[in-house]
């Protein structure tokens, strides 16, 4: 699913489709400025979610998705600001989950900014966040 979505300007949103054998989600919805949401995919086999959702500036909404096998989820935020708190939470369990991640555990390097990393900090998965090894990076 590598950069499969990716600059789909006009995409306002995904259908529900299988992603059982997929490894790969880098880039597959980078800039898609329209899409606003994403469904609830199966990801227990993906590896790479780096960049997914890069510059999506209109995305909001973002279901918990399995990261157990990802080793890499670098920028997968990356002007993403319209995130609401909800997602947020749900990025930060996220992370509690990615128990295969090798990169660095910071919401700086999956691309939030600070004031979303700010948000965060008052959010109900937080302490879980911090207890799995991960900080702002702020």
């Amino acid at each position: 699913m590598q950069n499969t979505f990716s600059s789909c300007n006009h995409l306002t949103a995904l259908p529900a489709f299988s992603t059982s054998n997929v490894t790969s989600m880098s880039y597959m919805c980078s800039y898609c400025y329209a899409l606003t949401t994403i469904p609830q995919f199966d990801t227990s086999g993906v590896t790479n979610m780096s960049g997914m959702l890069y510059g999506c500036i209109g995305i909001r909404t973002i279901p918990v998705l399995n990261t157990s096998n990802v080793t890499t989820m670098y920028n997968m935020f990356y002007g993403c600001d319209a995130l609401t708190s909800e997602s947020l939470n749900n990025i930060l369990q996220m992370c509690i989950n990615a128990t295969s991640y090798t990169n660095t555990k910071t919401l700086k390097a999956l691309g939030l900014t600070s004031t979303q990393a700010t948000t965060c900090t008052g959010l109900s998965n937080y302490s879980a966040f911090i207890a799995a090894g991960w900080t702002t990076g702020y």
